[in-house]
């Protein structure tokens, strides 16, 4: 972002993070959070996170201009701001390949993360979003890409059955990680996402997920995601900067 003059804060929430979303165990999941963050923007919008998002403590959401920000005491969590970001899409995998997909998902025999509310593999239907995108049987060495299916709980809408963003948002997140996770052993924390809803996602709905790998530059990672309805069409796609970081000690 280039640098702005000093304009007056205004106080917009509070917002708490439960334990439910987490990622790693002590802090928030990062694309739950940049939803949650996200929904003070109007369209598109891209969040990057300074810190570890924590839980079960007390924030501030604060607006200073067009950006949005998430405090914590006088440290800022993370910062967000309309989006410029051009998003685009590849085709969408054939809904019975991205079923299938699931159960090669590398997270089912190596996870850091094993209780993360989008990805985890310790977390129970209607708990945990359970988006485990799985590699093509026949992997494209140029270009990594991970798929499977997804339904949202009814649990996750509200009376109008709709999806909230923050969802979609968390729904777009892992499976753009995975896209390099499940090819290496390397550990990596969302830095910075960008996502964009291009239609309402309905509880009850099946929905296509996929994430793939666009491009590397030292300890980032660069990757992008999509939402597609059954028949393949987009409804939900984004950007994600990845920094790959020290395994944590077991």
């Amino acid at each position: 972002m280039p640098y702005q003059n000093p304009v007056e804060s205004e106080h917009l929430d509070e917002l708490v993070i439960a334990r439910r979303f987490r990622g790693p165990p002590n802090s928030a999941n990062g694309g739950y959070t940049c939803g949650r963050l996200a929904e003070y923007i109007e369209g598109p919008a891209t969040v990057r996170l300074m810190k570890p998002p924590p839980l079960e403590v007390h924030m501030d959401v604060v607006r200073e201009g067009q950006e949005v920000q998430l405090r914590c005491g006088n440290e800022v969590i993370a910062r967000a701001w309309p989006s410029g970001q051009e998003l685009e899409t590849l085709a969408a995998p054939g809904l019975d390949s991205a079923r299938q997909r699931r159960e090669a998902f590398a997270g089912h025999d190596r996870h850091v993360f094993p209780g993360c509310f989008v990805c985890g593999v310790d977390r129970e239907e209607g708990d945990g979003l359970l988006i485990h995108a799985g590699p093509q049987a026949t992997p494209d060495d140029n270009k990594h890409h991970v798929a499977c299916t997804w339904r949202p709980h009814p649990t996750l809408c509200g009376d109008d059955g709709i999806v909230p963003a923050r969802y979609v948002w968390s729904t777009l997140d892992c499976p753009s990680g995975w896209s390099f996770l499940s090819f290496g052993e390397e550990v990596a924390l969302l830095g910075e996402f960008s996502a964009e809803i291009l239609a309402p996602l309905h509880c009850g709905h099946e929905y296509i997920v996929a994430g793939w790998e666009i491009g590397r530059d030292g300890r980032k990672r660069r990757t992008a995601s999509a939402l597609y309805t059954d028949e393949g069409q987009p409804v939900a796609r984004a950007l994600a900067i990845w920094i790959t970081v020290q395994a944590p000690e077991r």
